[in-house]
């Protein structure tokens, strides 16, 4: 059962990391990533913005595996303007 249709009408933007940068094992130091958010609808305003972060995949579903750790330090949420995010 998904919880989010992500395909949904009421997705207006989406962005998320892809499988390499997400899939990183023994890493010893933090690395530093970008996430564009496509936008699918010009018109409408957002009225929420929802983060999710989690330890593992479909760990947002409460599936995750065991003993994965996830760690997040000086998170920063941009608005710049990048022409590629609507399509």
């Amino acid at each position: 059962k998904n919880f989010v249709n992500l395909a949904g009408d009421d997705i207006l933007a989406y962005g998320e990391l892809n499988e390499k940068e997400s899939s990183v094992t023994g890493m010893s130091d933090y690395v530093k990533f970008e996430i564009d958010i496509k936008y699918r609808d010009l018109i409408r305003k957002p009225t929420y913005i929802l983060i999710v972060a989690s330890a593992s995949k479909y760990g947002d579903y409460f599936t995750g595996g065991e003993g994965s750790t996830l760690y997040i330090d000086e998170f920063e949420l941009k608005y710049d303007y990048n022409p590629a995010s609507f399509v």
